[in-house]
C-alpha cells in the first residue's frame, strides 16, 4: 500500500507599476493525498485449511468534542529534534517556524515582510512540507499552499503572502472549534498506557498493535477518493484524527497516528512518503537505541475478516533492505536515515526467527510464539526448504499447539520471508 504526493507548480507574473519599482508574482503549489492501497502481494502463498470467520466488533464513530486550542503542548519530542526540521537551511526553518506560530494561533495565511523574495519562495516547499510532516497534529493540512509576493527596490525589502491549503472536509477554525482537543485527549490516553512500559522498543511495538487493533482500513472511501467527483468529506480517511478518533482511515492515517503517539513519548519517528507495491503510500521510521529501522503499521493490519483481530509483525522494525522488497521512498527533497540494524526486527529481538532446515527447531518457535490465535515467525535463506516442505505437505499437525486447534490456515510470505498462521 502505500501514499502518493502529485506535485505540480503554477507560476502566474503580474507585473505592475510601484512607486518603488514593485512586481508581484503569484503561485500556486499543491501536493495531492498521500494515499494507498492494501498490498496484494504476488508472491504470497495462501493456504486454507478450514476457515470459520470470526466477526470483529469496531467501536462506533463518535461525535466530536469540542476543542479549545491548537497547541502542541510541548510533546517530549521539540521542535529542534524532528527529523525534517534538522535538515532545512535558515531561510527554511523561519518559513517552518512561522508557519507553525500561524498554524498554533488557528490561521492557516501569513505575510512575512522585508525579506528577498525569490529565496523565500524558492524555500517554500521544503520549508512547508517539513512541518507537515513534522507534525501531523494540526491534521487539517493539505500540505500544499499558494503565494504571492511583491518585490520592491533595495535589498531584503520584499513581501511574501502563503495561504496554506486544507483538507476539504476541515477547515482550521473548524478543527480549533470541535476536534482537537479530542484528538490530544486520544494521544495522551494511549501514549500513557504505553509509558507504563519499560522500554522504547516496548512502547513502540504497543502503539504499532493498538492501532492495528482498534482500526480498519477503510476500503470502500479509498477507492471513493480517487474519483474526480468525490465528495470532500471523504478527505478525513488521510488524517490521524481518523485513525484515532473515527478508526477507520487509510496508510496515512495510520502512520501520522502512530508519530503522534511516538512523539508524545519522546520516541523519534518519521513519516516517510513513497510507494508499496507501485501503488502511493505512507509509513515510518523509527529510532531505537541509536538506531533507525523502518515500521510499516498499515500493512501490519491483517485487515480481512479471514484473519483474528491481532497485529501481525511482519513490517515491524525492518531493515532498508528488507522493506525495499516492496517500498520504495521519495527521496528527492529529504534524505532519509539509513536502517540495518536488526536488533529490533520483531522476529529476530523475540527468537521467532527459522534460521535452519529444522522442522523442530520450527515447532519450538510456533509453541512460543506470543499470538493467541495470530502465529508468526520469520525464517532465513538457509530455512526456507523447511517452509517449502511445509507448503507442499500443506499439513502443520506435527505441531502441537496447532494439532490441538480445531481448524487453521496459513500464509507463507515469500518476498518476506515470514509464516503467518491462524488458529481456532
Amino acid at each position: 500500500m502505500e501514499e502518493k504526493q502529485n506535485s505540480g507548480c503554477l507560476s502566474v507574473f503580474v507585473p505592475f507599476l510601484l512607486a518603488c519599482f514593485a512586481s508581484v508574482m503569484v503561485a500556486w503549489f499543491f501536493k495531492g493525498n498521500d494515499t494507498a492501497q492494501r498490498p496484494v502481494n504476488e508472491s504470497n502463498t495462501v493456504i486454507p485449511i478450514t476457515l470459520r470467520t470470526e466477526p470483529t466488533t469496531r467501536p462506533a464513530e463518535q461525535t466530536p468534542a469540542q476543542a479549545t486550542t491548537l497547541q502542541d503542548d510541548t510533546p517530549p519530542v521539540a521542535r529542534e529534534e524532528r527529523y525534517y526540521y534538522r535538515q532545512l537551511n535558515a531561510v527554511e526553518k523561519d518559513i517552518y517556524d512561522r508557519v507553525r506560530s500561524t498554524v498554533e494561533a488557528g490561521g492557516t495565511s501569513l505575510t512575512i515582510d522585508n525579506v528577498d523574495a525569490k529565496t523565500y519562495v524558492d524555500a517554500l516547499e521544503r520549508g512547508i512540507y517539513a512541518f507537515v510532516k513534522d507534525y501531523p497534529l494540526y491534521f487539517w493540512l493539505r500540505g500544499g499552499y499558494n503565494t504571492t509576493y511583491v518585490t520592491r527596490a533595495g535589498a531584503d525589502n520584499d513581501t511574501v503572502n502563503i495561504d496554506i491549503t486544507c483538507f476539504g472536509f476541515w477547515s482550521a477554525s473548524m478543527a480549533t472549534q470541535k476536534y482537537q482537543a479530542e484528538l490530544q485527549a486520544k494521544v495522551q490516553e494511549i501514549a500513557a498506557l504505553a509509558g507504563k512500559l519499560s522500554t522504547d522498543y516496548e512502547k513502540a511495538l504497543f502503539v504499532h498493535d493498538y492501532l492495528v487493533t482498534h482500526t480498519e482500513y477503510d476500503t470502500e472511501r479509498y477507492e471513493a477518493s480517487k474519483k474526480d467527483d468525490y465528495d470532500p468529506e471523504i478527505d478525513y480517511i488521510f488524517t490521524a484524527y481518523a485513525c484515532l478518533i473515527r478508526n477507520k482511515c487509510v496508510c496515512e492515517g495510520y502512520g501520522k497516528a502512530f508519530k503522534l503517539i511516538l512523539d508524545t513519548l519522546g520516541i523519534e519517528c518519521v513519516t516517510v512518503s513513497g510507494t508499496g507495491n507501485d501503488e502511493p503510500h505512507l509509513w515510518n521510521i523509527i529510532l531505537l537505541d541509536g538506531d533507525y529501522y523502518w515500521v510499516d503499521v498499515t500493512w501490519d493490519d491483517p485487515g480481512t475478516e479471514n484473519w483474528p483481530n491481532e497485529a501481525k509483525h511482519t513490517y515491524f522494525c525492518m531493515t532498508d533492505e528488507q522493506i525495499g522488497a516492496t517500498h520504495k521512498a521519495e527521496t528527492d527533497l529529504f534524505t532519509l536515515p539509513v536502517c540495518t540494524a536488526e536488533k529490533y526486527n520483531y522476529y529476530v529481538y523475540n527468537d521467532l526467527m527459522l534460521t535452519s532446515a529444522s522442522e523442530a527447531e520450527m515447532a519450538e518457535i510456533l509453541n512460543r510464539a506470543p499470538g493467541e490465535k495470530l502465529l508468526e515467525f520469520g525464517f532465513t535463506n538457509a530455512a526456507k526448504s523447511t517452509v517449502e516442505r511445509i507448503s507442499n505437505r500443506g499439513n502443520l499437525t506435527d505441531v502441537p499447539r496447532i494439532a490441538d486447534s480445531e481448524q487453521y490456515w496459513y500464509l507463507i510470505d515469500d518476498e518476506n520471508n515470514a509464516v503467518l498462521i491462524h488458529i481456532e
